[in-house]
């Protein structure tokens, strides 16, 4: 009805008279251009609703797969190695659990043999997360107490690297 409006307003300014037959053989293109004009705002409407929907689900799916929101739970530490500055090579597969809490704490319980040596280590920590790295902090004497640069980060495996004087320590760890 606006535009049929706007039609006649227009018609006025141009001083024009009009003749009620032709309004009759204008009114069905107006009325077409009414609906194509409706038709066109409804499609931009559903078409901004659709862009805002994928936004959302991009930014949800990308949360959802940061670090911080897959390290919580346990996991299995399938593989542990040594690598040191004098070439020695050391390599312990299955050592134990670590679990991660959500309240930024932790236990781990391990107990393998590197270099000859048995070691056993079940510790409480406390660990903070970032984009590619983990921290664990443990007063205990946690043979993982340091900075761990994150190198694979998928759902059910990572894998994690760190120095120690030289030595390349890398963790690889498959989730229960």
């Amino acid at each position: 009805m606006i535009i049929f409006k706007k039609f006649l307003d227009g018609y006025h300014k141009l001083k024009l008279k009009i003749n009620p037959k032709n309004l009759q053989i204008l009114y069905p293109s107006i009325k077409k251009i009414r609906i194509l004009y409706k038709t066109n705002y409804i499609m931009k409407r559903q078409f901004l609703n659709l862009k805002v929907v994928l936004i959302v689900l991009i930014v949800a799916a990308l949360s959802a797969c940061s670090l911080e929101n897959r390290i919580h739970g346990t996991w299995q530490i399938t593989n542990y190695s040594e690598k040191g500055v004098d070439g020695s090579n050391a390599n312990s597969v299955n050592i134990g659990t670590i679990e991660f809490k959500r309240n930024g704490t932790g236990v781990n319980n391990l107990e393998y043999k590197i270099m000859g040596t048995t070691k056993a280590d079940k510790s409480n920590f406390n660990y903070t997360v970032g984009d590619k790295f983990v921290t664990i902090n443990s007063d205990d004497g946690n043979t993982l107490a340091k900075s761990w640069i994150v190198i694979e980060n998928k759902a059910k495996v990572q894998k994690w690297k760190s120095t120690d004087d030289g030595t390349v320590q890398v963790l690889e760890l498959k989730k229960q």
